[in-house]
């Protein structure tokens, strides 16, 4: 036989033995599966016990009963943890504290047996007991149930956390039922606080109920009410009519102590309206009771004894609806209990077939993998002695291939050298028109003051040589003493003083604004200065108020500039044109960071060994870590749409780094940004490149 032919007849062999081993792996999965449909009822049933756990007791617990049942005739571990957790805060919601601790004692036991449960529902059983032991007055045991929730809760993940508020609201319920209400009134806050940071709760509404009741208790009954009316307005949004009930009912008790007696009546009238009508028994009887107390404290009897009546018509409804509760919870406990022992039962024979199985399975197994094994070295020995000779044609083609990418990958750096270039110059020339913009505004002001200056001067000028001429014309001394009267006069109609002295005004203004004007134009050619072929040496503070100057009209009058200059600082080495270009950059972004408000730019020098330090600090809106981390990368910006390139400080990062420097960034959000620029004194090595 040839040794093709061999080969494909042992890899008929071995398809033939791992389909031997998958025929009893395939069964031994079936036994256990749930069909589509027992799925689909089952995901029914556990929404609807999910939806009436917080509207009808008597409806989540049958639901909870029914769907616990068939998740465990189909073996959906999962399903089966859900409903009793369903079933076991209903049992808590109806005060069967007993069996209710016996349905989450299963839980914990579902939980240990499936170890890929995850951390959530480790945290709700915990806490759950914790409440149950709570309301059973077993303080301990209870805080060492929060306790375990909260070592659980270390291990959530980020959007997770909204648990730990969950937790601190049962650790804060403990602390007031021990009566350490500093303490409860603290871990309440500290829920809260989670809760509003974006933790979204289904606790929000109880959270602050149960700060309004230790507000009570501490005496500050504004606080109080301030608490309960936000509770009422998350329920009311939450359309939790069960818990609005409770709210009111809460607030109502809460007017009552404060001798508030018409607010606590119409609050207890509304929580009556809403309980009688969900068939809410015991809020109605709470309801009527307050309302009995209040007519009572009115003196109005009549009423008073309406409402004890009706409170106790309440409380026989409430007695019935409880005696039917009951039997549910017995009959649903009992079920459960038998459907369990069933079920164990039936675990106890699937683990014997399993082991049997895998048994089988792992001698189907070796000795399919050793065959396996034998026929790939034989296939591997006849394809290494074919393919050497398609290797050796393929590596040569690939060597091919690569001088031909190499080519490409020259071309496309060029390419890519010539972008950045355009890109460089593209945020140089944005930089321009902006200072442009800014450098026009500014001299504008003196050339006013020029222009202003010559106008009144002429019009000054004028009337001086008006009595000028009049000197001109007396040929005489006897036309003197006659035209002395005449000149006189036009001296006191034109105010002859006042025009000197305009004039000299006029004079200091048209030489300030000339001044101003020289400033200007000296801070710019300080500024624009480019040194193409070699360093030269760089004067720190001129060149840093030079570039002042130039923003001056971006400096509003709610932006003051502080200086700190070490005025020993030494000359630096530099291309000051590609510095002046970072400082320009970096005072531009603590401008923009601190916008219309009131803030401070702090420009500080200093010498450090060898090296001189720039820091410039604002008051601006800061950056959180994820901004820091990527602030030089080309093209990022957190400026909105059209206000930034996002490449000013990544440019300003490669002129520093070329500079041989470093550039160090401190910020923090609401606090303000620091940028520290380190510039060697000397250039130890050959000359930085220009940008």
């Amino acid at each position: 036989m040839k040794l093709k032919h061999l080969i494909v007849y042992k890899t008929f062999l071995i398809c033939i033995f791992l389909l031997g081993g998958m025929i009893p792996l395939a069964y031994s999965q079936s036994i256990n599966t749930p069909g589509s449909d027992d799925s689909e009822r089952l995901m029914h049933l556990t929404d609807q016990a999910k939806k009436w756990s917080t509207i009808d007791i008597d409806s989540a617990l049958y639901y909870a009963k029914e769907a616990a049942s068939l998740a465990y005739e189909i073996g959906h571990n999962e399903g089966l943890r859900e409903n009793l957790m369903v079933l076991g805060m209903s049992f808590s919601h109806v005060k069967e504290y007993n069996s209710a601790l016996e349905v989450f004692d299963r839980v914990c036991l579902l939980i240990q047996e499936n170890e890929g449960t995850n951390i959530i529902a480790e945290i709700d059983v915990a806490n759950q007991m914790g409440d149950v032991y709570r309301n059973l007055g077993q303080y301990k045991k209870a805080l060492y149930r929060h306790q375990e929730a909260m070592t659980f809760s270390g291990e959530l993940s980020a959007g997770e956390k909204e648990r730990i508020s969950a937790t601190l609201f049962y650790l804060g319920k403990l602390y007031k039922a021990e009566g350490k209400d500093s303490l409860a009134l603290e871990t309440q806050l500290k829920s809260l606080a989670i809760i509003e940071n974006g933790g979204s709760s289904d606790k929000y509404s109880l959270v602050l109920l149960e700060l309004g009741l230790l507000q009570e208790r501490f005496g500050d009954f504004e606080k109080a009410f301030s608490r309960f009316n936000q509770a009422l307005d998350i329920a009311k949004k939450n359309g939790s009519e069960k818990e609005v009930v409770y709210i009111l009912n809460m607030l109502a008790a809460s007017y009552a102590k404060t001798k508030s007696a018409h607010n606590s009546i119409s609050t207890s009238e509304s929580a009556l309206k809403l309980a009688s009508s969900n068939n809410d028994f015991a809020a109605a009887s709470e309801a009527c009771a307050n309302l009995a107390n209040c007519f009572k404290a009115l003196k109005n009897f009549e009423k008073s004894l309406e409402y004890e009546q009706l409170e106790d018509v309440y409380k026989n409804q409430l007695l019935v609806s409880e005696r039917k509760r009951l039997v549910t919870v017995m009959q649903a406990n009992f079920d459960l209990t038998k459907k369990e022992i069933e079920n164990q039962s039936l675990r106890a024979q699937e683990k014997v077939l399993k082991r049997d199985l895998k048994r089988q399975m792992l001698m189907i197994a070796f000795f399919s993998l050793a065959f396996f094994l034998a026929m790939l070295l034989v296939f591997l020995l006849y394809y290494f002695n074919k393919s050497r000779v398609k290797i050796n044609q393929i590596l040569l083609e690939q060597n091919t291939a690569i001088q031909a990418q190499k080519v490409e990958l020259e071309k496309t750096m060029e390419q890519l050298k010539s972008t950045q270039s355009h890109l460089v110059q593209s945020e140089k020339m944005a930089s321009l028109g902006l200072l442009t913009a800014g450098i026009a505004h500014e001299i504008n002001n003196p050339v006013n003051f020029i222009y202003s200056g010559v106008a009144g001067l002429k019009k000054n000028l004028a009337a001086m040589m008006e009595v000028t001429e009049q000197f001109d014309a007396i040929e005489n001394k006897e036309e003197f003493d006659e035209k002395k009267t005449e000149i006189e006069a036009l001296k006191r109609e034109m105010d002859y003083e006042e025009v000197q002295e305009d004039i000299s005004g006029l004079l200091l203004s048209i030489e300030d604004g000339a001044e101003r004007t020289c400033k200007i134009v000296e801070s710019l050619r300080t500024f624009s200065r480019i040194d193409a072929s070699s360093l030269n040496k760089f004067d720190v503070h001129r060149n840093i108020d030079s570039t002042l100057v130039l923003l001056k009209t971006r400096l509003e009058d709610n932006i003051r500039v502080e200086k700190k200059y070490d005025l020993d600082l030494p000359e630096i080495d530099s291309y000051s044109g590609q510095l002046n270009q970072v400082v320009m950059n970096i005072l531009t972004n603590a401008i923009q960071a601190i916008g219309s408000k009131q803030g401070t730019i702090t420009i500080a020098t200093y010498l450090k060994e060898e090296t001189v330090c720039i820091s410039i600090k604002d008051t601006g809106v800061g950056m959180d870590n994820t901004a820091k981390s990527r602030l030089f990368e080309p093209f990022y910006t957190t400026k909105e749409i059209g206000k930034g390139t996002g490449l000013g400080l990544s440019i300003s990062y490669g002129i520093i780094k070329r500079h041989q420097g470093a550039i160090v960034v401190d910020s923090e959000i609401g606090t303000g940004t620091t940028f520290i620029i380190e510039l060697p004194i000397t250039q130890k090595v050959e000359e930085v490149a220009m940008v």
